[in-house]
């Protein structure tokens, strides 16, 4: 497999079969994972053992949002696709092959914008999670699956007061 990115995380879950925990590790411990200049000898891959770890994959929040986002964006290949995404960085002062380094005023700009936009995340999830109130809400409001409109939204957070923002 060809990654399309200059950094590479491999997940992988064993599946143990007839009890056999050790045969999953085993199993899990012979790949390999490498550059593929390196195919004719290629180095010993990392394996993190993470059983009974919690993993969090949640992005950080506030402005080192936008500093992993800075670095991420400085050490990786622009795609044709993500110009027009690069393009809207640009303002914010993330441009690759340039140092990230807003003032304080706008490092509390960023960080309130992280957090809202965070906040909104999550409540668009609860609501989309809650289907019976969604379909409930579409079905009073003439809306089809897909087309929220603002009143319907706006009808949603007054019967779940904890989505306002």
């Amino acid at each position: 497999m060809r990654s399309a990115t200059n950094r590479l995380i491999c997940l992988a879950r064993g599946i143990v079969k007839d009890g056999n925990v050790q045969g999953a590790v085993d199993t899990l411990s012979q790949i390999r994972v490498y550059p593929l200049k390196q195919a004719a000898h290629p180095p010993q891959t990392k394996i993190v053992r993470s059983s009974g770890k919690g993993l969090s994959s949640i992005p950080p929040s506030g402005y080192a949002y936008w500093e992993r986002l800075a670095d991420i964006i400085s050490s990786e290949t622009v795609e044709p696709r993500d110009r027009f995404f690069y393009a809207m960085l640009k303002p914010l002062g993330i441009e690759k092959g340039k140092p990230f380094a807003p003032d304080a005023r706008q490092k509390q700009i960023l960080s309130d914008a992280a957090t809202l936009g965070f906040r909104m995340s999550q409540a668009l999830s609860v609501v989309w999670a809650d289907r019976g109130l969604l379909r409930q809400e579409l079905e009073a409001r003439g809306h089809r699956a897909g087309r929220l409109g603002r009143e319907a939204s706006t009808s949603i957070q007054r019967r779940v007061p904890s989505l306002a923002l």
